[in-house]
């Protein structure tokens, strides 16, 4: 079965489990500039990463053929980051924006079950130019949808 795929309005403030692991010592440390300049990457937005706490942090959203990365700036590493997720766009269920601020965009995942919609995790960002981003991943993710 095909996953499903949504873009809508959010008024729900929390329905899944974040992607924010809480020890940064584990996740991959890499250059920036390396992944900004890797040929499979097709999109690249600099944004903000909303972490559970309502901190913000300073990241770039990254797209290639098959999935996304979300690489969050090391404030002492200048140049480097983690990789806080590494996301099959397969995996994307819905796409959703606040009214009342749509450059906060949440990315959910999850899977049919039964027929059934289960979500497993999101990831929340603040992007500048969302309408562009939302849209060019989208045209992604129906690309792989269709390919399968």
């Amino acid at each position: 079965m095909q996953p499903v795929f949504t873009i809508a309005d959010d008024d729900d403030d929390n329905d899944g489990s974040s992607s924010n692991l809480s020890d940064d010592d584990r996740r991959e440390v890499v250059n920036i500039e390396t992944w900004l300049k890797k040929p499979e990457v097709k999109y690249k937005f600099k944004c903000q990463e909303v972490r559970d706490n309502g901190f913000m942090s300073p990241c770039n959203l990254l797209t290639t053929d098959t999935h996304m990365y979300i690489l969050r700036d090391i404030p002492d590493r200048k140049g480097f980051a983690h990789i806080t997720a590494r996301r099959a766009l397969a995996s994307v269920a819905k796409i959703t924006s606040k009214k009342r601020c749509p450059e906060l965009i949440t990315f959910k995942y999850g899977f049919l079950e039964n027929d059934v919609l289960k979500l497993v995790s999101y990831d929340r960002l603040f992007i500048t130019n969302a309408g562009e981003a939302t849209k060019l991943i989208k045209q992604q993710i129906m690309t792989v949808i269709d390919s399968q």
